[in-house]
């Protein structure tokens, strides 16, 4: 059987069927491209997914929208867990991976990044400036189930002080691919 078109009903139900354990936000479709872009559709807006031909069609509200096949990289559900936890399974927060707020924040000549992981795996934390270069690999290895904590001199890859800014934080690990903003402050 080859999956030809698919609906955002079947698709929620696939990916947040009733009964899990944290509620979240309202998720995002989204596309990463081999140009490095990707693209995010809200899921409330998405009618349904077609592959026509080479291409891949996303019929929206407000139109459509089409991807030739052969330039996407990855497509997957992004979701943020609001913290909401069904009160029957008190364990489940530790199930979902989390990247938590730095601190401080703005930071100063150092600030400290922690994530949870409900399971181990391979883990990469990287900082970007705004215009998307990549400034500092913290981390890229593998990494125990829990909480871990990374601190960041506030000096890019080849030991330069970072200038006063925003700066991105984003963690890749599995169940997880998240970014948040930091102010670094000097």
């Amino acid at each position: 059987m080859c999956l030809r078109a698919i609906t955002v009903a079947a698709i929620a139900w696939m990916v947040f069927s009733p009964g899990g354990p944290a509620r979240a936000t309202s998720p995002d479709l989204v596309i990463r491209l081999d140009d490095g872009s990707s693209r995010a559709f809200a899921l409330e807006v998405v009618r349904y997914l077609e592959f026509a031909g080479d291409s891949l069609r996303i019929r929206l509200d407000a139109g459509d929208q089409s991807f030739a096949v052969g330039d996407i990289v990855s497509l997957a559900f992004a979701w943020h867990p609001t913290g909401v936890v069904d009160p029957g399974d008190g364990e489940a927060l530790t199930r979902i991976a989390h990247l938590l707020p730095n601190q401080p924040n703005p930071g100063g000549p150092e600030t400290r990044i922690a994530f949870e992981l409900p399971r181990a795996g391979a883990v990469r934390l990287r900082i970007y400036g705004v215009d998307g270069r990549l400034v500092r690999s913290l981390v890229n290895e593998a990494r125990d189930a829990g909480r871990h904590s990374v601190r960041w001199d506030a000096r890019d890859d080849a030991g330069r002080p970072a200038p006063s800014g925003v700066y991105v934080y984003r963690l890749e690990a599995i169940g997880i691919d998240e970014s948040r903003k930091l102010l670094l402050v000097r």
